[in-house]
């Protein structure tokens, strides 16, 4: 999210997000549904975001919204084309407009909301297995406690199709990254070497396993931007929770 990503690729990877969803690319997915769902530059979020910007002192000219709009013309295949893409998603220049300055108010705050997201943390390594049926998640852990391999479980019986194939192996994650918040808590408060009990998430029933522990570990770029999203996305949360809100419904 910085301001050299046009509205027009958002938007875009939002729509893929919207084809896609229904096919989880499971725990190590960053939320398509959260993601789409989770607009920062549209809706109640983006007037939270707009006040806040305000008070910061954070704000966007007209010239430099045109001048963004100009290069999404330009990168994008030039005006018709600009003009057919608003028709076919039944948008007036107008509010593209709207939309082009609060993404970039947005991305600003987020650059400042962010800027000191550190770039090594405590991480985990973790495998993990998921299934559809708390009975079978009992049985394969009762396997595990008999000494059965966890990843040979994994690749034959784990319903995550990011992780089943490599064991069920989750790689090295800090706090506040994984979709699924049950496996992460869980994670981070076992000792290496020691399983799970069975955990339910809204995915299914899941068994964990901590493979390796390090205090202080530098974050993937995946990772790094993950938890900038996640540190952006529980401020925004906060504004929300925060906010004096009105909604006229007219009848």
């Amino acid at each position: 999210m910085t301001d050299h990503l046009t509205l027009v690729e958002v938007l875009a990877i939002h729509a893929d997000q919207i084809e896609n969803y229904g096919g989880s690319e499971g725990v190590r997915d960053p939320g398509l549904l959260e993601a789409t769902l989770f607009r920062p530059q549209t809706g109640y979020y983006a007037d939270l975001i707009e006040q806040a910007a305000a008070k910061e002192g954070v704000t966007v000219s007209e010239d430099q919204v045109q001048t963004a709009i100009t290069r999404d013309i330009e990168e994008n295949g030039g005006q018709a084309k600009f003009d057919a893409w608003l028709q076919s998603n039944n948008w007036t220049y107008d509010e593209y407009k709207v939309r082009q300055r609060s993404m970039m108010i947005s991305s600003q705050m987020f650059e400042k909301i962010t800027g000191n997201v550190p770039t090594e943390a405590e991480q985990v390594r973790a495998s993990h297995i998921l299934v559809n049926d708390e009975a079978q998640a009992r049985d394969l852990l009762a396997q595990l406690q008999g000494g059965a391999d966890f990843a040979d479980l994994a690749r034959e019986h784990s319903l995550d199709p990011s992780t089943k194939d490599k064991g069920g192996d989750l790689g090295f994650f800090p706090r506040s990254t994984l979709v699924v918040p049950e496996v992460e808590n869980v994670a981070f408060a076992l000792s290496v070497g020691q399983i799970s009990d069975v955990i339910h998430s809204p995915m299914g029933y899941h068994i964990v396993q901590v493979v390796e522990r390090v205090q202080e570990k530098p974050l993937t770029e995946e990772s790094w931007q993950a938890l900038k999203e996640s540190t952006f996305r529980r401020w925004v949360l906060e504004l929300w929770q925060a906010a004096d809100v009105e909604v006229l419904i007219q009848l």
